[in-house]
């Protein structure tokens, strides 16, 4: 079916349908009405250069704008509900595609099936957290990554003098890393300056990310106590292994728990997050 002119009709009172598919250079969007295929085109990452467009080519219309969940998070869609436009954030796995299009995959095919899939009603929401428990919860996720960081630190340590034969005294091969043994690690002396040097770099990375997540954690402790979470932090903790920090990641990660249907969505979002990229701490419960 070959696009319209926009000059040939009056869209006040319809529905306009906008797909994009969002990079960090560019958006490729494509336009339907209830009848038709509009239009297709790349524009800067601008929420305000796309409401101005939609404006002024198809005013008055009812605007329903889609984008896949990916890089660049929820900030698009808080825009344009702040001008008072639908936006939907979708799961990239819930977008009908063809076979044809899973051959044929690019920027235009991706926008033109999403506005395609927002004007048939296949297309469902994802849930959009508030700016504060988004905010709130990458506090926490930062201390995941900080620990994630100080462990491949810890073995590019090990892995460091094993290559050059130095085996660790039996009473630092607990794995714990105390005072003494960041110590033992200081003194060490390789055959060259370049030798020492590495082991330096490597012991001052690892004690600054030590600090850091010391630093987070009392952030995250601040955090708790206040009016938005100390309650249910308390209530949380009254459950058998469930300490202040799990207690937080639970409230941050599942934000407004009545968007869950029952245990069975509840317990699917579990394995889907500890399946996920994000910290396991959830999917250990």
């Amino acid at each position: 079916m070959k696009p319209i002119s926009d000059k040939l009709r009056d869209f006040t009172g319809q529905n306009i349908y906008v797909g994009m598919d969002v990079h960090h250079k560019s958006w490729k969007v494509h336009i339907y009405s209830d009848e038709f295929e509009l239009k297709s085109f790349s524009q800067e990452p601008d929420v305000g250069q796309l409401y101005n467009y939609l404006n002024k080519s198809y005013k008055n219309a009812n605007y329903q704008i889609a984008y896949e969940a990916g890089f660049c998070g929820f900030w698009i869609q808080r825009s344009f509900a702040l001008k008072g436009v639908n936006c939907m954030v979708v799961n990239p796995a819930d977008v009908p595609t063809s076979n044809k299009e899973h051959l044929r995959k690019t920027d235009n095919v991706d926008s033109r099936k999403i506005a395609k899939g927002l004007k048939n009603g296949e297309l469902n929401c994802i849930h959009v957290p508030s700016i504060t428990v988004e905010l709130d919860r990458q506090l926490l996720r930062t201390r995941e990554q900080l620990i994630a960081d100080s462990t491949r630190c810890k073995n590019r340590i090990k892995a460091f003098l094993k290559l050059h034969g130095i085996t660790i005294p039996d009473e630092y091969s607990n794995g714990k890393w105390s005072k003494k043994f960041i110590v033992w690690l200081q003194q060490l002396k390789f055959q060259t300056e370049s030798g020492n040097k590495a082991m330096q770099i490597y012991l001052s990375e690892f004690v600054l990310l030590e600090n850091q997540k010391k630093l987070v954690t009392k952030e995250v402790l601040v955090l708790s106590q206040s009016s938005q979470y100390n309650g249910s932090v308390f209530l949380l903790m009254t459950i058998p292994s469930i300490g202040l920090l799990t207690a937080m990641i639970l409230l941050t990660e599942l934000g407004d728990i009545t968007r869950f249907k029952g245990v069975k969505t509840l317990s699917a979002f579990g394995l889907l997050y500890s399946t996920s990229n994000t910290p396991k701490t959830f999917g250990n419960l």
